[in-house]
């Protein structure tokens, strides 16, 4: 019987630890007095701490919740005086059960960590405390504590300033004294960086972490920051094989490469490109050769040149500028939806055909020798004429399946962009081009539809999404994209509108939460992008209205 009364006691003290400290029966005069530490000045970016202090006695036993100031200060950690404590913070609040071994008056409840992001003063502000001894779990209700000191202020200064140039991102753009200042590459992937970096106008060493990102160590933070990217876009070898071709060497991105395929009269070719080890159709015809645009340049691109004989059996010649019969090759992304002869007598009209898919758009031009020349659509008939009188040498079509889009980063967010998706192909009347199965924006300013997309891949995945997201479709533009400064679409524009475009621009919003109409409102200056240019645009157009 002794046994089984010992075993239900121990198991009873064995549930106190998970036991709500408010369980007991009350106390009549508090034993315990906590305060909160004391006040703190700092700067923008630190880490700064602030504790729960005990007084009267040992204790084992607290149950304390806290406040604290969202708007400048980033929780961080909190560690209790028991290792199995509980901390917990949720949009401001803070709160930290613990029970375990008896501590010392001396030893603190909670150490509460946090990071500051804004100037002014923060307080973080004990709203309840309740402290006991273990000797009183059996018979009495956990008490609530005195509070002596309720809170602690944190009085944040401003920082020095850093000034990142376009390339370059950080967290935040304020560092404090004797703190690490790290920023990153906004492209590595396309880019080699050598920063370089002034503070208080004096050249420091800024530290490559091999990473992306870069440090600018916290002993030498002493004064206002600025950054350069010094970036230059990476380069990549080209390969020729097959004859006739030429062009340089090497290729960089973003800067679109040129080459020539010599055609022989009486030959026909086909052309093959990989870039990076992937197959790749972008290439187009351009000024008597061939263009690769240079946001495909991302590896090592091999050119491939197949070159064959045309039958002289069904036409053909080898005979120079005077051959009957010249050569006619598809290239392109939408090549395999093509059909037409592969030759066809010189100075007669050539047709062809692009077997158009689930409404997936294609463009389509023409080159002969190089050159570009015209090339019609007959939609009666379906099929695309060049007419004879172009018709002097060889012929390549370029078929892009896929919309012809543009991209680029419209809105910044954390870890990811909103980018903006222009559709730049001709529409037929009645008909709209639509994304994902949606009506894209009008936009005058741009002179194309317009869409806006959110995600966290660069903007060479985004195009190619874009090509596959986008088809045609009768109907008509969702609606206009509005430039007159009226963000909001209240009908007129003032002071609110002024707000909305600077809050765009800060990503305050997410497509969810705003119509994807009043973001592209947002580039009241039509550059293509949303930045605090617009909000100052609509500031002086109230003015000088007013």
């Amino acid at each position: 019987m002794k046994k089984r009364i010992l075993s239900m006691l121990l198991a009873c003290f064995m549930l106190l630890p998970v036991l709500p400290l408010g369980g007991y029966a009350a106390q009549a005069s508090p034993r315990y007095t906590v305060s909160a530490s004391q006040d703190q000045t700092t700067d923008v970016g630190k880490t700064v701490s602030m504790t729960v202090s005990v007084a009267g006695g040992s204790y084992n036993a607290y149950d304390l919740a806290l406040t604290y100031d969202t708007a400048r200060l980033t929780y961080v950690s909190g560690q209790a005086a028991d290792k199995g404590a509980s901390v917990t913070e949720k949009s401001g609040s803070i709160r930290v059960i613990g029970y375990g071994a008896d501590k010392a008056a001396s030893t603190a409840a909670v150490t509460l960590t946090f990071r500051t992001k804004a100037a002014g003063t923060a307080e973080v502000r004990i709203s309840s405390a309740k402290i006991d001894a273990g000797a009183n779990a059996p018979t009495k209700d956990a008490p609530a504590a005195k509070i002596n000191r309720r809170t602690t202020k944190f009085t944040i200064q401003p920082g020095y300033t850093v000034t990142l140039e376009d390339g370059l991102t950080a967290d935040s753009l304020s560092a404090a004294a004797g703190e690490d200042y790290t920023f990153r590459a906004t492209d590595p992937l396309h880019y080699d960086y050598k920063p370089s970096a002034k503070v208080g106008g004096k050249d420091v060493t800024v530290k490559d972490n091999g990473d992306g990102t870069y440090t600018i160590p916290g002993d030498k933070i002493t004064g206002n920051i600025t950054v350069k990217a010094n970036r230059t876009p990476k380069s990549y070898k080209v390969t020729f094989k097959g004859e006739d071709l030429s062009g340089e060497n090497s290729a960089t991105y973003n800067t679109p490469y040129h080459f020539k395929l010599g055609r022989k009269a009486g030959y026909s070719y086909v052309l093959r490109m990989t870039i990076g080890g992937k197959s790749y159709t972008g290439y187009k015809a351009e000024n008597g050769g061939y263009v690769i645009p240079g946001a495909d340049i991302t590896g090592d691109i091999v050119v491939t040149a197949l070159k064959n004989k045309i039958n002289s059996g069904s036409g053909g010649s080898s005979g120079g500028s005077s051959a009957k019969y010249v050569s006619v090759s598809f290239i392109g992304s939408g090549a395999g939806d093509a059909s037409g002869k592969t030759s066809t007598r010189r100075g007669a009209e050539y047709t062809f055909r692009v077997s158009r898919k689930d409404g997936t758009p294609y463009d389509v031009s023409a080159s002969v020798n190089g050159v570009t020349v015209k090339c019609t659509y007959d939609s009666k008939k379906d099929i695309y004429r060049i007419p004879g009188s172009a018709v002097t040498g060889d012929i390549t079509v370029t078929v892009t399946k896929g919309a012809p889009v543009e991209v680029s980063t419209y809105v910044t967010l954390d870890n990811q962009s909103m980018y903006l998706v222009i559709y730049t192909g001709n529409v037929e009347d009645g008909h709209a081009p639509m994304y994902d199965g949606q009506n894209m924006y009008w936009s005058k300013a741009y002179n194309a539809y317009a869409w806006l997309v959110i995600s966290s891949a660069d903007e060479k995945e985004i195009v190619e999404t874009a090509r596959n997201s986008i088809t045609i479709g009768e109907g008509k533009a969702a609606a206009a994209v509005d430039y007159s400064g009226n963000v909001d679409l209240s009908g007129h524009m003032d002071v609110d509108d002024v707000h909305l475009a600077h809050d765009v621009y800060n990503a305050r919003y997410t497509l969810v939460s705003l119509m994807m109409h009043k973001f592209l409102n947002g580039d009241v200056n039509g550059d293509r992008k949303v930045d605090i240019k617009d909000s100052v645009w609509i500031v002086n157009r109230i003015l000088r209205e007013k």
